[in-house]
């Protein structure tokens, strides 16, 4: 085996998808699958390469294999492959669709295996790796040219769940979409499918709305979310103004640990990697950074916060830019990337606290249009009094 040193997770490809931070990968060597369609090889469909790979908690070293993530046209013959991701369990409990016999399924693959610049209803695809292996199946379905409107659909093989397939695939059959003159694409996802909807939300999809009550699955009514992202030329976008804004990962502990400390949080180093990791796998939560020139200059999380008494909201629970770069403009950014997040959530504002002492924070957000809605005192009783933070 060879040491190589990547760019990043994704080495870009005709594909507008790529990811920050190098990382040293250690390549594997790997064995051809016999049972792939050559014509596989022989494909000049865009495709992206993707690395995934173990970590440990922190992140702190990432070795892995670098796969290669292609779309390619079904063959009728591989129609078994689809029926394997179709009948496992992940499929059963988060996609109402029933298992098909494999005969059924070679004629879906015919009705719908041509590239989708033949404008047909439904456009299907194979997902490969580089290995090569199957993946997944993607597909766009209920194609409106006229209106430019379709709808996204997805199941990911078990083994390669939750390692970046889906994301990079989504992102090549967007690209592919809105090539082709779609405007609009909608998805669907369980409310409870956090690692279905991350996906969409890191292809740029926004919630749209709850569909109470909308399958029934094993005898019992079944709410899901509603998502829609849309091609550049379609509506006006924040995209150019939140270019330098992305999720966080474990890996970014060190930089929102530096910045915390400038405002005087004092979290030892273990502290801050632990509360971060538990706040990135938390549903509820996001967390953001604005980087440039691979420094992270600030960082925000924002959740949703549930109210009885009241309506709910968008709660920016905190928020830090690096005082080397303040009045610069970094935090308004912050701040518009929250509103937008409301409003994708359809909720009526957003809200925060600043703590008394810091008059500049409170300008700050005058200046661009919050007001102060009441003071209060915030209480607390230790717990655990000898061992205090």
């Amino acid at each position: 085996m060879g040491t190589h040193r990547f760019s990043g997770f994704a080495d870009r490809i005709n594909s507008p998808v790529s990811v920050r931070n190098a990382t040293y990968l250690k390549r594997k060597k790997v064995q051809y699958s016999s049972y792939l369609p050559h014509h596989l090889f022989t494909s000049t469909i865009p495709n992206i390469k993707i690395c995934f790979f173990q970590v440990n908690p922190y992140g702190s070293k990432t070795f892995g294999v670098c796969l290669e993530i292609n779309l390619a046209s079904p063959q009728p013959e591989d129609a078994h492959l689809w029926l394997q991701v179709r009948s496992q369990k992940s499929t059963q409990e988060n996609n109402p669709i029933g298992i098909l016999s494999v005969e059924t399924l070679r004629q879906q693959i015919l009705d719908s295996n041509s590239e989708i610049t033949k404008r047909k209803t439904v456009h299907r695809y194979f997902i490969y790796t580089s290995q090569p292996d199957f993946a997944g199946v993607i597909s766009l379905k209920d194609i409106h040219w006229d209106s430019g409107v379709c709808e996204l659909g997805y199941l990911i093989a078990e083994k390669y769940q939750n390692k970046g397939v889906a994301t990079q695939a989504v992102a090549l059959i967007m690209q592919k979409a809105f090539s082709a003159g779609i405007r609009k694409i909608k998805a669907t996802t369980f409310v409870n499918n956090v690692g279905s909807y991350k996906v969409l939300q890191k292809n740029g999809f926004v919630l749209e709305g709850l569909l109470k009550n909308e399958v029934l699955i094993q005898g019992h009514l079944q709410d899901m979310y509603s998502w829609a992202a849309y091609s550049s030329g379609a509506i006006k976008t924040d995209e150019n103004l939140f270019s330098d804004i992305r999720s966080a990962k474990v890996a970014d502990w060190t930089f929102i640990h530096k910045l915390s400390h400038q405002l005087g949080y004092s979290p030892s180093e273990k502290e801050a990697q632990d509360h971060l990791a538990q706040i990135l796998i938390h549903p509820d939560y996001e967390v953001v950074v604005i980087e440039r020139n691979a420094d992270i200059l600030g960082w925000m999380t924002l959740y949703k916060k549930l109210r009885l008494e009241d309506v709910a909201f968008l709660q920016v629970a905190a928020l830090v830019t690096d005082k080397k770069y303040r009045n610069q403009g970094l935090g308004s950014t912050l701040m518009n990337y929250a509103e937008t997040r409301a409003r994708s959530m359809k909720l009526p504002f957003v809200g925060l606290h600043s703590g008394k002492p810091r008059s500049d924070a409170h300008r700050f957000y005058e200046s661009i249009g919050y007001a102060k809605h009441k003071e209060s005192y915030f209480f607390k009783k230790e717990l655990n009094p000898s061992n205090k933070l």
